[in-house]
């Protein structure tokens, strides 16, 4: 089983783990909340549980947004900036399923991004698998910091997995892994990106 990301903007902080030097660790770690961007409760509570839980794992202070608020919200909600916020959390990735199934296609990401992004995405695609966009699933990722006043976005990315996932539980947790691997590839830059010491 394959699974690919494609990471479109790298400009600012997400997911920083710590740092082994001295200072302690948990002095350069950034707390962040996972979202699973659904109006279902339950299908959030799993996917968020899970890719919070393979990001821990790893030393990432990642915690379920559902958790920390519950119901429906969006993103750009003052209510929802406020709850965070008030449970030192200001830092969220977000993850948006596009397309879940069989019949899932790469191309799809197109009715969600700027042309600009869909490009980059086909002509990798292209690149591996020639004409093949089929997918098991595809699923955006964003990563925003929250101030009392505003949500902005720092980071953006897609997900999809190559191939059949043998059931649902088994996608979300080869999605989590691969979130995992991609943002420990990335996690000198992104580090690099607000001056904080790298990762060693």
């Amino acid at each position: 089983m394959l699974f690919r990301l494609i990471i479109v903007a790298l400009a600012g902080l997400l997911l920083l783990a710590g740092c082994a030097q001295t200072p302690p660790q948990s002095e350069y770690k950034v707390k962040f909340a996972v979202v699973a961007v659904t109006n279902d409760l339950s299908n959030r509570a799993e996917v968020e549980d899970k890719v919070s839980a393979t990001l821990q794992e790893h030393d990432f202070d990642a915690l379920a947004s559902h958790t920390l608020v519950g119901g429906n919200f969006r993103l750009q909600d003052p209510s929802f900036r406020q709850q965070l916020l008030d449970q030192d959390v200001a830092t969220v990735l977000a993850l948006r399923p596009i397309e879940v199934g069989p019949d899932s296609s790469i191309k799809s990401i197109g009715d969600y991004v700027p042309d600009s992004t869909y490009m980059v995405v086909e002509d990798f695609v292209e690149g591996y698998r020639g004409d093949d966009f089929t997918t098991s699933g595809i699923v955006e990722i964003g990563g925003f910091t929250l101030t009392r006043t505003k949500t902005t976005k720092i980071w953006h990315g897609v997900v999809w997995l190559d191939g059949e996932v043998e059931n649902r539980e088994a996608g979300i947790a080869q999605m989590s892994e691969l979130i995992l691997t991609n943002i420990q590839k990335w996690r000198t830059q992104l580090r690099a990106t607000v001056g904080l010491p790298p990762y060693e």
